[in-house]
This record gives C-alpha cells, structure tokens and sequence, in this order.
C-alpha cells in the first residue's frame, strides 16, 4: 500500500495507442482468468485478423465472444464445452448465429437511476471500471503501462466537454500514477477535480445501487442495505470497515463471484493504491495532462474521440471517488463531443454489474443481453426506443464542440457526490428518449422526458 510519504514516480512516457492491442485484449482477458468481462460483438470483431468467421470455415463447435458470430482465437484450455462459458465467460456455439453490433437503440437503454420499477430492463455502470480489478489491470498490460500507471473511469468538470478524454493523473502519495477516462459529466464536480469510480467510492446524488434506487428501479445490490455502504457520499472513511459492504451484486452468477469481483476487495484496492487515504481524506494532485486514451482502456469502456489531444494540462487540483451504479452519461449517443465512429459511447452493464448490455435490433424494443454463461438472452423492454436505423456507426454525433474545459483548480479535501447523468438531445424526427434525471434535491419524476431540442 502507498504511504503519504511515499513520492509518486517520475512521469513516463505512455506507449503508443495501438487498436491491435485493445482487440488482442479482449481476446486475452478470459486467459488471464477475467471471466466477468461480456464483450459485445462490435468491440472483438473490427478489423479483428485473428478473428475466424464461423460462417466461412469449419469452425464450429468453437467458444466464441461475440454471439457465435465468430470463433474466438483463444487457448486450448478455453476451446471446450466444458470450460468455455464457465471458466472462459464466453459461449459455447454449435451454429452460428446473426451478426450482432452496437445500434444507436443500444445506448437507448433506460439508466437505473432514471427508471421506476415497471421498466423491465435497465441499464447500470460496470463494476469491472472500479480501479484495482483484473480487467483493468489486465487492460493497462496490454497497453504496456501496468508498471506505471493504474486504469480507472469517471468525471472531470462540469459539463459534456471532457467526455472521453483521457488524463494522465500525478496523485501525491501513490506510487503509480493514474490514467483516467471521462465517462460521466457533474454539476457538482468542480475544476481540478477527478471524481473516480473506485469500490464503494459514494452514492452521492444518485442512487442505483441499493433499493429504493433513486426512481424505483431494482438496484444491483439489491440485498445490501444502503447503510452498508458507509457515508453517502464517500463511503466508508477507513480501509478496515470495507468489509461491512456486500461481496457481490445480487444478480452475479456464482460462477464470477471470485475475488477480483468482491465489492469488500475492490474497496481495499481503493485505499492501496493511493486513490483514497484514511479517514476519509482525498489525495491531492500534482497535475492532469491529457493523454491519447489507451486501445486497452477504450477496449473496456467503449469509447473513443477524434480530436486531437493538443497540449491540456491542469494543474493542482485532488482525486474525490464514487459508486453510484447509475449509466454513465456518455453512454449515450452524441453526449461525448468528436466521439469515434467505431467506439461513439460507453456500453454499460447489466444488474450483475459484469454482462456488458446492448440491442441487437434497433427495430424492435428487443434487449440482448451478451455473455451470460449459457449463450445469449433476450427480454422485452417497453421502455427501449427503436432507432430506425440498423447501423453501428453514430449517425448524430456533434460535428464540434468549442467547449473548453476550465483549468482552474478548487481546493481538495472534500468528498464529492456522484456525477449527474446528461440525456440526448431529442432529434429531428421525434422518437422516445430515456428518462431525464431529476433535478439535485428536487423529488424524482419517473419517465420524465427532455424537451425537445434540448440537451
């Protein structure tokens, strides 16, 4: 564990992004023993040469990652029926089946915070995004950075502006330094402030975590008390008390309850990294440079920008954490300014906090949910909105966005609420959004909807 006297290492040159390396990621993580990572079709398959497509060989039976759209290139031990969903978290697939990708009715999918209990699929962030856990560190492996840095998600400023942008983190004490993505955006995140996903990081203003969830929906620890999570905002103070929260969302399938997905150790990671220090304090930062997102890190996330990174740097500024379970803002559409073609927003998480959610029919209010140990399955959604169109590129994505972001530090020392989530602007041909998040201390109003022409 890092010690406040501990002096953070000097600053190294990040390897060079490579998308070959995101994708050869997703191929390696179930070796690596990161069952929990459900990997949608459209981040294993582009441009993916080790690749083989089981309608083209003979192939099959084979243990695929994206649906039996493709035999995954993996090692012997994961190539049987017997290890493949349980041990592998892949399927196990006998034919192939329809090519399944990202639509813009994917990012449709209701956030559990905005939702009541009669929406009968929602969407949560993903538990494998807390820093410390495999996934992550099997990510900033395959990009080179393990030594140097640790991978984590969450907010930086107040508005949609740094939204996939990545930054390079110095935090005093630790003894790596951090390479964070924005996924989120908060009104109350101040400048020089990076809230961060972490292990019982904080509820904050919304809650999906525990029932009642902010508007009704089930929350993914729904067995847990919410007093089990420590202080609202911030959580528990004191690495010790990490053992009073759940081992495990409610959902989770006891083949991925393991210890790297063990809420209590994730805590604890929080505290041995450096991210959170004891009795509730949080570690200042040197500076927050903006990097290139890293192939391994947009491989977990989703998400990508265009723009070019320029010379961004803040200086000073503190690390404050949550964990609020809700979907983060950019996972939908046209939220992350200059955001890529091939990776245009977060793909979130079902209840189990692991399954990555998505729809693999944007004409109908189908909902796939992928990787779930026995194949793929599908529920009905009332809630999900048809998109029209059957592409996985981002048909509505902004051309711009001048928005610069404001590098005036605040001080630290404070913890932070969660993020609040920002929801699509309505586009030119009407079609139902997800519900809009309440207003900070106003009562939540289910199935709220945005105005038109409005973000």
């Amino acid at each position: 564990p890092a010690t406040a006297s501990s002096p953070p290492k000097p600053k190294s040159k990040l390897k060079p992004k490579s998308n070959a390396r995101a994708l050869a990621l997703l191929l390696l993580l179930p070796s690596l023993g990161c069952t929990g990572l459900r990997v949608p079709s459209s981040f294993a398959a582009r441009g993916n040469s080790t690749k083989s497509s089981i309608r083209d060989d003979d192939g099959i039976p084979c243990c695929s990652w994206d649906g039996c759209s493709t035999c995954g290139a993996t090692t012997p031990y994961c190539d049987s029926e017997a290890t493949c969903a349980p041990e592998c978290g892949g399927t196990w697939c006998t034919t192939a089946s329809p090519t399944m990708a990202p639509t813009a009715a994917t990012y449709d999918i209701p956030d559990v915070c905005s939702s009541d209990a009669s929406v009968e699929t929602v969407a949560y962030a993903c538990m494998d995004w807390n820093i410390g856990t495999d996934e992550m560190a099997a990510a900033a492996s395959s990009d080179g950075n393990d030594e140097t840095h640790f991978y984590g998600v969450g907010s930086f400023g107040s508005d949609e502006s740094n939204m996939g942008k990545c930054y390079e983190v110095v935090i005093e004490g630790a003894e790596t330094m951090g390479l964070f993505q924005v996924v989120n955006q908060g009104g109350d995140v101040a400048s020089g402030q990076f809230d961060l996903q972490m292990g019982d990081g904080g509820f904050g203003k919304y809650n999906g975590c525990t029932d009642p969830t902010s508007a009704g929906a089930a929350g993914m620890f729904s067995s847990a008390s919410a007093s089990s999570f420590g202080n609202n905002d911030g959580g528990w103070d004191n690495r010790a008390d990490c053992t009073q929260l759940p081992d495990f969302p409610s959902t989770l399938d006891s083949s991925l309850q393991t210890d790297n997905h063990n809420l209590q150790l994730q805590c604890q990671n929080s505290f041995d990294l450096g991210a959170r220090m004891e009795g509730g304090e949080n570690p200042t930062v040197t500076s927050f440079t903006r990097v290139a997102c890293p192939a391994g890190l947009v491989a977990m996330t989703g998400l990508d920008r265009t723009d070019d990174i320029g010379t961004e740097v803040v200086t000073g500024g503190f690390v404050s954490r949550m964990m609020d379970c809700c979907k983060p803002s950019a996972a939908w559409l046209g939220n992350a300014p200059y955001a890529s073609d091939d990776y245009p927003a977060v793909i979130p998480c079902a209840s189990d906090g692991y399954t990555r959610l998505f729809s693999a029919d944007s004409s109908s209010s189908s909902v796939t949910v992928l990787g779930s140990g026995s194949g793929t399955q599908s529920s009905s959604d009332s809630s999900s909105s048809s998109s029209g169109s059957s592409s996985s590129e981002c048909k509505h994505c902004p051309d711009s966005n001048t928005s610069a972001a404001d590098s005036t530090p605040s001080a630290g020392g404070t913890k932070s609420p969660s993020s609040t989530k920002k929801q699509p602007e309505v586009q030119a041909k009407p079609k139902p959004e997800p519900d809009t998040k309440p207003k900070p201390n106003a009562k939540p109003k289910p199935n709220a909807k945005p105005k038109p022409n409005a973000k």
